[in-house]
């Protein structure tokens, strides 16, 4: 009777397990079925675009480490600034990659990386640049990427403005950094 009882319980934790995981899969289905509307009401992409976006998120998303989720939501924030979904989509897939590897929430990841690629444009700075500049410099001097991109947001528009290239205002911001420790918002609002 003993045996019977736990048999039966153990019957019963498992279907209750079961039926936890299908919950919790649908729920992140859900997810993802919002984020790919969020991105098919923002850009203007023929229908054959946004299935192949949609057929590829899981696949986009795995290879820069993301949740398909998060990953929508980095090509959504992508649109919304204004490229179109190919353009997106290949932003979302830097901006991952970066948030990945700057340990960087990616939605920041994708602000931090906006306003330099508007400001700089004109010079030909592109993602995988300021992705490689803030890699490197956070890697060989005192700063972290996310005070460089928060100074990027700051002052990169400003900066630009006057003359200054992107090197030269990653100069600024890491010399400031490491000389003062205020941190990239403070430093990118006194540039």
């Amino acid at each position: 009777n003993c045996v019977y009882d736990f048999f039966e319980l153990t019957t019963l934790n498992m279907a209750q397990q079961g039926g936890y995981a299908v919950a919790a899969l649908v729920g992140q289905m859900n997810e993802v079925d919002k984020a790919i509307t969020s991105v098919t009401k923002v850009v203007d992409a023929p229908k054959a675009a946004v299935d192949s976006f949609a057929d590829n998120i899981y696949k986009n998303a795995t290879k820069v480490g993301k949740s398909a989720s998060e990953y929508a939501s980095a090509v959504e924030q992508w649109a919304s600034a204004g490229y179109n979904l190919k353009q997106s989509t290949a932003l979302a897939k830097d901006s991952v990659m970066g948030a990945f590897v700057g340990n960087v929430d990616v939605n920041d990841m994708v602000k931090y990386m906006a306003v330099p690629l508007n400001a700089f444009r004109k010079q030909g700075l592109k993602s995988k640049d300021v992705i490689n500049a803030m890699n490197e410099v956070a890697n060989k001097n005192a700063i972290e990427m996310d005070d460089l991109g928060q100074a990027y947001s700051k002052a990169g528009a400003s900066v630009a403005s006057t003359g200054t290239n992107f090197s030269q205002l990653t100069g600024m911001v890491t010399a400031a950094q490491e000389g003062t420790r205020a941190g990239g918002d403070v430093i990118g609002r006194a540039i």
